[in-house]
C-alpha cells in the first residue's frame, strides 16, 4: 500500500509553542514508532521530521516537506528530539488519533474501452476491497485522452446487471463484476464519462450522463463541468437540469460542442422536474452550428436566473429560425455572446418571448435576418447594452414589451437598425451610434404608427438620417441631439403695464418637416399667488407651400390665486408665409400686484423638430 499524506497540518497550531519541536507518527493506540517518508513512493524516510520556526515539518536539511505514512496511525510532537527518540510522551502532544487514509487500488492496466458496445466494454475486476477504497484511472487507450482519468469511490454495493457500465446512465461506474464506482472529484469532464470530443464520435449519451451527474451531484456535494480542448458531437437534444454549471478551456473558443441533425441545448422547465430550470450556466464554449437542422441552437424556456458567458454560436444553416429562444424566463443574462449566421437571409440571432427579463451585454450579432427580436409580453424587458451589430437585415425588430439599448455600433442593416412594428411601445435608445455605407440603405424605424400610443424615445444617438417614418410632436415621443435639434428662448421682463407681447420667427423648415413649439409665460408675486400659462403648436408647411401654425390641445392654464385680485392670460396670433412663420404672444395681466408696481413675468419658447437647422427668433 503507498504512503499517505498526514491528515493534520502541523503549522496551523501555535508556532511560537511548538517551533523546533519534533513529529512522529505511531501504530494506532501504542508507542511503536511508523515509518514516516516525504512522498507517496516511500522516498527520504525518517523515523521523525522536525518543526521549523513556522510550523511547517523540514528534513535535516531545512527543506519543507508534507511527511508520508504507510497504513493508519497517531502523531504526536515531542519537545525534543530526545525525547522523540525515548517514546517518552510525558511532555508530548498527541493531536491526531487512529488516522486511516483511504486505501488507493492503482489500476495500472487502466479501463479499456475499447470499441465494442458500451453495455459489455473490457473491464477490471477489483478484489478485496471495501467501502471507500479509491482506484486511480488514465484511459491511456487509443480512444482515450489523459484528461479523462479520475478516482473513483467504491460505494459498498453492487449490481451485476450494470456489470461493465464505465459509466452508467445513473452517473455510477460499474467495474466488470457490478461494483459501483462513484467519481470523487468536484472538477469534472466528459471524458471522464466516456466521451470522445474527436469532432467525428457521437458523444451525446456520455454528454447527457455528465450533465445529469453535474445537476444531481449538487444533492451532496457541487460539482462543476469543465470542458477540456475538442469537439463534442451530439445528435439529439441535451437537457440541462437545475444548477448544471459548465466550462470551455479558456476565452479562445477551443472548445466546442457541434450539433448535428434536430439537436439544441435545451434549458426547458417543461423537461424537469418543477417546471423550471435555474441557476445553469456556459462559459468559454463555441458551438459549430454547421451541421444543424433545428429551429433553436440553444433553447431557454422557463428558466431562472442563467448566464451565458462568451459563448460562441457561428455559421447557423438557413434552418435555424431562432439562434437563441428565450421564452417565459427570468433573469437570463448574457455576457459577450457573438452569434454569427452563414448569411442574413433567415433566421435571428436573440429572440425574446413570453413573460421574460433578459440582460444582454456587449453582443456582437451578425448576418441574420433580425438581429435581436423583442416579441413578449407587456410585462417583458429586455436591456442591451454596447451592442455591435452589422450586415443584418434588421437589427433590432420590437414588437411588444420593455426595450433598452444603452450604448454600442449599429452597422450597414439593409432594412432597419430599429423596426418598431406594435402600435404601443416602451422604448429607449441612449447614445448609440448608427452608420451605414450605401446612401440608398435607409435605417429607420419601420411600421411605426402615429397613433399617439408610443413611448419611444431617443437620447444622443449619433449617425445621418437615422430616422424616418417618426410621428413627430405625439406625446411620450422624444428626440434630441443630432436626430432631433432642440432650442430654447427664454426671457424675463418687466411689466409696467397691463399688456405686453412677444413676437418670435420660426424658419429653416424644409420639406414635409416639422416643429413642435411649446410657449410659456410664468408670473409670480410673493403673497399674491402664483400663475402659469402654456401652448403648444406645430409649425408644418401646407400643401400651398406656406408654414402654418397648428394649436394643439395640449394647452396649460394653473393659478394659485388666493388673494382673488390678479389673473394672466395669452393668446398667440400668427403670420404665415413661404419661408417663415411669426408668432406674436400677448400677455395681459391685470389686477394689482405690489401695489401698483411692476411685476416680472418669465417666458420660455422651446422648440423641437425632425430638421435640425431649424431657427427661432426673437423680433
Amino acid at each position: 500500500m503507498p504512503f499517505s499524506a498526514i491528515s493534520f497540518i502541523t503549522h496551523e497550531y501555535d508556532r511560537s509553542l511548538y517551533k523546533n519541536w519534533w513529529l512522529k507518527a505511531y501504530e494506532q493506540g501504542t508507542v511503536t514508532p511508523k515509518v514516516m517518508a516525504i512522498d507517496s513512493d516511500g522516498t527520504g524516510q525518517a523515523s521523525r521530521f522536525e518543526l521549523n520556526t513556522q510550523g511547517f515539518p523540514i528534513t535535516a536539511g531545512s527543506v519543507m516537506i508534507i511527511p508520508h505514512v504507510d497504513g493508519p496511525y497517531d502523531l504526536w510532537l515531542f519537545p525534543t528530539a530526545a525525547e522523540a527518540d525515548a517514546n517518552d510522551t510525558t511532555n508530548a502532544l498527541k493531536f491526531a488519533d487512529d488516522i486511516k487514509p483511504p486505501d488507493v487500488v492503482s489500476n495500472q492496466t487502466e479501463y479499456d474501452l475499447g470499441t465494442g458496445s458500451a453495455n459489455t466494454p473490457s473491464q477490471s475486476s477489483h478484489t478485496g476491497i471495501v467501502t471507500g477504497h479509491v482506484i486511480k484511472t488514465n484511459y491511456l487507450d487509443s480512444n482515450r485522452r489523459v484528461d479523462s482519468g479520475a478516482e473513483f469511490a467504491y460505494s459498498g454495493s453492487d449490481d451485476v446487471l450494470k456489470a461493465g457500465n464505465w459509466p452508467d446512465a445513473d452517473g455510477s461506474f460499474y467495474d466488470a463484476d457490478g461494483k459501483k464506482f462513484s467519481i470523487t472529484e468536484i472538477n469534472t469532464n466528459p471524458r471522464q464519462f466516456g466521451a470522445a470530443g474527436d469532432g467525428s464520435t457521437d458523444d451525446t449519451t456520455a454528454l447527457q450522463i455528465w450533465l445529469d451527474f453535474i445537476s444531481g451531484a449538487g444533492a451532496t456535494r457541487q460539482a462543476r463541468g469543465i470542458m477540456g480542448l475538442g469537439t463534442y458531437k451530439y445528435t439529439s437534444d441535451l437537457n440541462f437540469d437545475r444548477n448544471t454549471n459548465i466550462e470551455g478551456q479558456g476565452q479562445t473558443f477551443r472548445t466546442s460542442f457541434l450539433p448535428v441533425g434536430d439537436a439544441k441545448l435545451n434549458f426547458d422547465g417543461d423537461l424537469v422536474t418543477g417546471g423550471f430550470v435555474f441557476h445553469c450556466s456556459m462559459r468559454n464554449i463555441l458551438i459549430d452550428a454547421t451541421q444543424t437542422t433545428a429551429t433553436e441552437v440553444i433553447n431557454c424556456n422557463k428558466a431562472f436566473s442563467c448566464n451565458f458567458e462568451h459563448v460562441r454560436v457561428h455559421d447557423a444553416t438557413a434552418s435555424v429560425a431562432n439562434n437563441m429562444l428565450i421564452n417565459d424566463s427570468n433573469d437570463i443574462t448574457l455576457y459577450n455572446p457573438v452569434f454569427f449566421s452563414a448569411s442574413n437571409s433567415s433566421g435571428t440571432g436573440i429572440a425574446v418571448t413570453g413573460d421574460s427579463s433578459v440582460k444582454i451585454f456587449t453582443p456582437d450579432v451578425e448576418l441574420w435576418l433580425k438581429g435581436i427580436r423583442c416579441i413578449g409580453s407587456d410585462d417583458s424587458v429586455v436591456d442591451i447594452f454596447g451592442i455591435y451589430a452589422e450586415r443584418n437585415i434588421q437589427t433590432i425588430e420590437h414588437t411588444g414589451g420593455h426595450l433598452n439599448v444603452y450604448g454600442g455600433l449599429i452597422k450597414n442593416p439593409s432594412s432597419s437598425a430599429i423596426a418598431i412594428v406594435a402600435s404601443t411601445n416602451n422604448i429607449n435608445v441612449y447614445s448609440t451610434r448608427f452608420e451605414r455605407v450605401a446612401s440608398d440603405t435607409a435605417i429607420t424605424t419601420a411600421n411605426n404608427t402615429t397613433d399617439g400610443s408610443h413611448n419611444v424615445n431617443f437620447y444622443g444617438i449619433s449617425g445621418s438620417d437615422i430616422i424616418t417614418d417618426w410621428p413627430v410632436g405625439i406625446v411620450g415621443n422624444k428626440k434630441t441631439d443630432e436626430i432631433v435639434e432642440s432650442k430654447v428662448y427664454n426671457k424675463k421682463d418687466t411689466f409696467p403695464d397691463n399688456v405686453a407681447t412677444d413676437i418670435f420667427r420660426v424658419s429653416g423648415l424644409t420639406g414635409q418637416n416639422t416643429c413642435h413649439c411649446v410657449y410659456t409665460a410664468q408670473v409670480t408675486s410673493q403673497g399674491f399667488g402664483k400663475s402659469l400659462k402654456r401652448v403648444e403648436f406645430i409649425v408644418v408647411r401646407e400643401s400651398a407651400g406656406t408654414l402654418k401654425a397648428s394649436p394643439l390641445t395640449s394647452t396649460l392654464d394653473s393659478s394659485e390665486n388666493p388673494s382673488g385680485n390678479w389673473s394672466l392670460t395669452m393668446t398667440l396670433a400668427e403670420v404665415e408665409n413661404t419661408n417663415d412663420v411669426t408668432l406674436t404672444a400677448t400677455i395681459d395681466l391685470t389686477g394689482t400686484l405690489n401695489q401698483g408696481g411692476t411685476v416680472p413675468v418669465a417666458f420660455t419658447l422651446g422648440i423641437t423638430s425632425d430638421q435640425a437647422d431649424v431657427k427661432v427668433e426673437k423680433l
